[in-house]
């Protein structure tokens, strides 16, 4: 009977991937000196918070900076430190607002997707 229990509990644990929360994830987007774009994308298959994490640029370039994300339920723009959350499974797409140079990151919890960054 011990064996059997314990084989059941091993099965449900590699079923689930293992024990506890999945991990947070963050992805970085920037925008480069000449204006170029590159957005992080990411496949959202569950509800998850992102939060705008960062949002920087160069020293002599004192202009607002914040995150756009778009997600299943929300396009817009995040400041730096506040959540938003998806309705659904979906892709998150994030992009940086601020002059150029800047970079921006944001930070998914709880994660288990793939990240694709372009």
């Amino acid at each position: 009977m011990k064996t059997s229990v314990g084989c059941l509990f091993f099965a449900m644990l590699v079923g689930q991937g293992g024990v506890g929360p999945p991990a947070t994830h963050q992805i970085t987007a920037s925008i480069d000196a000449d204006g170029t774009e590159h957005p992080a994308t990411d496949a959202l298959p569950r509800i998850s918070s992102i939060m705008c994490n960062v949002a920087y640029n160069a020293p002599a370039n004192n202009t607002l900076k914040r995150c756009h994300i778009t997600i299943p339920g929300y396009d817009g723009d995040v400041e730096i430190r506040a959540k938003v959350g998806n309705t659904g499974p979906g892709t998150l797409t994030l992009k940086c607002v601020g002059k150029a140079p800047v970079k921006c990151s944001a930070l998914i919890s709880p994660y288990n997707g793939k990240v694709t960054e372009k």
